[in-house]
């Protein structure tokens, strides 16, 4: 493998390590000029960490001169100190990733129970980031709401969840993060959640489902949900759930049904309301909306390491690196 010439000593700037984020970032270095674009998923790194960002990069000399770069290509990489585990990913829903990262919730409901139907219209994105509506449904629909929820393409097994969310207010309403599976009958069913019911946006249920039993543990938030983004976390270990609110540990789980945890489960965001479950979330509002439960960003890493991702992310990064001279 040839190379151009050798760069030293460069700072990258970038405003989120996501693959629907920024890609080209200019390199700060001695002649010849140069920059980098993300090939792939990209590492993480707090402000005073130093630390390589993707596992493959196209290296483009000036004048052009381009070639694939594995990390391990790289003659020097230097990391005085590591504080983040790399994220399996990292979604500020610059555009919404369907092909690698989401499936869209369309045409179906979760039943009678429910009193909305998925709609891909119902999800856009924008200058916060993902906005999931809840609203009027169209004439000649099932359901008299129409919502909208993503699931990951991938199964998970352990890890460390996280979403920075702004929820809405209404009596009915339910928004969150979870993981789940069942896919033959009660039995089968594991899930882990957190979320908030709009009747009461200061109140947060963490909730988790082993082989179908329900266990539940609610906390009161000190600050509403509804007026700003929180970040919205649990990290799922072999031993334990732990959940937290802006890197801030609230509840631990431990015990046979944690340890009995073991199927690969989606990771899903929605939200949802319901006439038939007015006891606990509250009497269904049929008039107003619509309601917008805001997601600034979403990520997933094996386990938590100390710092929400979604935060740790968004400052600029130095890192030195050596690209060998040919």
């Amino acid at each position: 493998m040839s190379w151009a010439g050798k760069v030293t000593c460069a700072t990258v700037a970038l405003s989120g390590l996501v693959w629907n984020d920024v890609r080209q970032l200019q390199l700060n270095a001695p002649q010849p000029q140069g920059h980098v674009d993300i090939e792939d998923v990209a590492f993480f790194a707090t402000p005073d960490a130093q630390w390589i960002f993707a596992p493959i990069m196209r290296f483009e000399m000036l004048p052009p001169a381009p070639v694939m770069m594995p990390l391990s290509a790289l003659d020097e990489i230097e990391l005085p100190r590591v504080l983040h585990a790399p994220p399996v990913f990292l979604d500020r829903f610059k555009s919404l990733d369907e092909a690698r990262l989401w499936a869209v919730s369309d045409g179906w409901s979760n039943g009678a129970w429910t009193a909305n139907d998925w709609r891909r219209r119902q999800v856009q994105t924008g200058e916060d980031g993902l906005s999931i509506i809840l609203s009027q449904s169209q004439r000649g629909a099932d359901q008299p709401f129409a919502s909208g929820e993503l699931q990951s393409r991938e199964l998970y097994r352990y890890g460390y969840f996280e979403a920075r969310l702004r929820m809405p207010r209404g009596s009915g309403l339910v928004g969150g993060v979870f993981t789940f599976t069942r896919p033959e009958g009660r039995e089968s069913w594991y899930e882990i959640d957190m979320e908030v019911l709009g009747r009461d946006t200061r109140r947060l249920e963490l909730t988790y489902f082993s082989a179908g039993r329900e266990t539940k543990h609610v906390i009161q938030l000190p600050f509403d949900a509804a007026d700003g983004f929180h970040t919205y976390a649990f990290d799922w270990q072999p031993e334990s759930i732990r959940w937290f609110v802006d890197g801030q540990l609230v509840h631990e789980a431990r015990g046979p049904d944690v340890e009995a945890m073991t199927a690969e489960q989606r990771f899903i965001v929605n939200l949802w309301n319901s006439e038939q479950l007015a006891a606990w979330v509250g009497p269904l509002e049929t008039a107003g909306g619509p309601w917008t439960m805001t997601v600034s960003c979403v990520a997933h890493a094996e386990a938590y390491t100390g710092q929400p991702l979604c935060a740790a992310a968004e400052t600029p990064i130095p890192i030195r690196m050596t690209v060998p001279a040919g």
